[in-house]
């Protein structure tokens, strides 16, 4: 089965982080309940070098919800350093890596599709 990582990159977004991860989290979980990917499928925030209360508050999801993994930056490095990183931390870990912008602006079910993509043979 699949195991699938989705990579987030977040910065001084406190103020709506519960409300991504808990979008987040009931996409995973259907897919999970589907059979589409594997139990051990993960979310990773990653926090670049946020300056508020981010990486606090992503401590307290990862620690209520083992779905959620997190990396943190020291310091701001940009969005693309920060999926870079996300990638890095569970390039082995992983079939498959999705990369979303924390807003959440484009659709999740596209997910589905790069499932679908990916058992027909595509990387």
């Amino acid at each position: 089965m699949i195991k699938l990582h989705i990579i987030v990159p977040c910065r001084n977004v406190e103020a709506s982080i519960q409300a991504t991860a808990t979008k987040l989290s009931e996409k995973l979980s259907e897919l999970k309940t589907t059979n589409e990917i594997s139990a051990y499928s993960r979310i990773v925030f990653v926090d670049d070098g946020s300056t508020d209360r981010t990486w606090d508050l992503i401590s307290d999801i990862h620690s209520s919800n083992r779905i959620f993994s997190a990396v943190k930056l020291t310091k701001s490095q940009g969005r693309q350093y920060a999926i870079l990183a996300g990638l890095q931390s569970i390039r082995e870990l992983t079939d498959v890596a999705v990369s979303f912008d924390f807003k959440l602006l484009d659709d999740m079910n596209i997910i589905d599709r790069f499932l679908k993509e990916y058992e027909s043979g595509y990387d």
